[in-house]
């Protein structure tokens, strides 16, 4: 009787040690699958890291070569920018490591946008930079597009504040984009940031309750945006631009825009709006470089003028000081001066995209659709005014600018001015009467004027006053109070050759799949 149960336990035996074997061997296999998945998984991250690392070397040459590449193409002109070229070329990385041993290597090819010969001051580049692994040989390919950061994107900018005198950011302020200052940022009362908020020094609070409201965390820069460099982009992309395929006008001028006005007395027929140049100037305007003849005005021919049909982008480079006055613009226009530029009225879209008209009446989205200068509801219109020295708002005619009170809304004051663009002095931008000539800090009285409307944004070296000893309640005091607006359309556009910051913007990221 016991040889049968020998039998059944060596039978059993002999199954349990076949069992045991196949799960051994199922468990080495998954083991050198997973081995060897993650192998290849780490394979395939290497070689992502190392295009990564091909896309920050490409970036790092771009920034190397002062935002104006030379390229090194064997097909390129020697000396030739890389913004005139329209295929991809490979640049000279110099000592950048391309190859690491043991890792693998790196290969890095730069694309011009084919519209950065038109457009340098907004230039943008696609980097497309391949790794590649040692051994088990992996391929990944990825692509960045990166465009010159313009001055235009910011609400305000600012590098110092004019004389040293702190100008605090208060607790009616909204400010719905970004802000950077190249100093202290002074903060009274609650402020709210809706926006990026970047600084160099620090946040000083200046009165005590002092609660700012920020959408995102402030940032401190270690190092300060150069507005230097803004003199360099209005000497070498604004000043060609206007030479080259814009107006140049040669004297002091008073300059506006206007909708013709023949088109004003026929609604249903074409929408034609000009820049209109008069004062002494008026014999001093070239467009590409050919002089354009003054004629008499219509309604007093004692006035001479010259007027140009606004197509298209258009550059306007004044030699000397000009005078804006109420204007209504249809177009993409950078007005500059080399001198001071003073504001004499209202300066706005003919299609409006902000949310209020200048007498205060609201915007509607049924407005812009009925508006034959909207583009099916949109605006296709954008202003720059640069001034190399001071932008100065002129109140002294008192029919246009009356003094005001704050009726009858105390929070809300009446519009005083409304200006619409992007707005950049390389010195000051301020209220007439806020400074001295003699740098005194005595200053005009010239009445409270309401609210300065600005629907895009204010870029100066030294920020200037707009309103002086105002009371919020009473509206006693002089100037404006700041009602700054931002056009988000400035984000992603900029007014033609507008001084950028010499850094570059982040627009995309992509792999490129094989």
């Amino acid at each position: 009787m016991r040889r049968p149960r020998q039998g059944s336990l060596l039978l059993l035996a002999l199954v349990t040690s076949a069992g045991i074997s196949t799960l051994l061997s199922v468990g080495l296999l998954r083991t050198m699958n997973d081995t060897a998945i993650a192998r290849r998984a780490a394979t395939q991250q290497r070689a992502l890291a190392l295009a990564e690392a091909g896309l920050d070397a490409g970036v790092q040459w771009l920034l190397a070569e002062d935002e104006r590449p030379v390229c090194s193409d064997e097909f390129a002109v020697e000396g030739q920018q890389c913004a005139s070229l329209t295929s991809a070329f490979t640049p000279e990385l110099g000592g950048i490591i391309q190859t690491f041993p043991g890792s693998g290597s790196f290969t890095v090819t730069v694309d011009p946008d084919d519209l950065n010969e038109a457009e340098p001051a907004q230039a943008a580049f696609t980097i497309t930079a391949s790794g590649t692994t040692t051994g088990i040989a992996v391929t990944r390919t990825a692509a960045m597009t990166i465009k010159r950061e313009s001055f235009s994107k910011y609400l305000m900018f600012w590098n110092k504040y004019k004389k040293g005198q702190a100008i605090n950011m208060t607790g009616a302020e909204v400010l719905r984009g970004p802000v950077h200052v190249n100093d202290n940022l002074y903060i009274m009362g609650s402020p709210t940031f809706l926006g990026p908020v970047s600084y160099t020094g620090a946040i000083v609070c200046t009165s005590a309750p002092c609660n700012p409201t920020y959408a995102e965390l402030p940032q401190k820069l270690e190092k300060p945006i150069p507005m230097p460099e803004a003199k360099k982009r209005f000497d070498e992309d604004l000043v060609p631009a206007a030479k080259a395929s814009g107006i140049v006008i040669g004297d002091d001028a008073v300059v506006r825009f206007e909708q013709h006005p023949i088109d004003l007395l026929q609604p249903d027929g074409p929408q034609r709006y000009e820049l209109v140049v008069t004062g002494k100037g008026v014999d001093e305007v070239k467009l590409k470089g050919n002089k354009l003849a003054p004629t008499p005005n219509a309604a007093d021919p004692s006035i001479l003028e010259v007027r140009y049909t606004i197509a298209g982008k258009l550059v306007i480079l004044g030699k000397e000081e000009l005078t804006v006055e109420d204007s209504i613009l249809h177009g993409q226009v950078t007005l500059a001066s080399q001198e001071d530029m003073t504001i004499q009225g209202h300066i706005i879209y003919a299609c409006n995209p902000d949310s209020v008209n200048a007498d205060g009446t609201p915007v509607t989205d049924e407005d812009r659709q009925n508006n034959p200068a909207c583009d099916n509801g949109e605006s296709r219109d954008l202003l720059g005014l640069v001034s190399r020295k001071d932008i100065i708002v002129d109140t002294s005619d008192e029919t246009k600018f009356p003094d005001r009170v704050h009726l009858p809304d105390p929070a809300r004051p009446p519009i005083g001015i409304m200006i619409q663009g992007s707005v950049m002095a390389l010195r000051t931008f301020t209220v007439k009467g806020a400074y001295k000539k003699d740098d005194s800090d005595e200053r005009a009285r010239i009445g409270y004027k309401g609210r300065l409307h600005l629907f895009g944004g204010l870029i100066q070296d030294e920020r200037g006053l707009v309103g002086w000893n105002i009371d919020a309640k009473t509206g006693a005091g002089d100037g404006f109070d700041k009602d700054y607006v931002y056009d988000a359309r400035l984000l992603r556009l900029a007014p033609p050759s507008f001084p950028n910051t010499g850094r570059y913007d982040f627009v995309a990221w992509a792999e490129q799949r094989p």
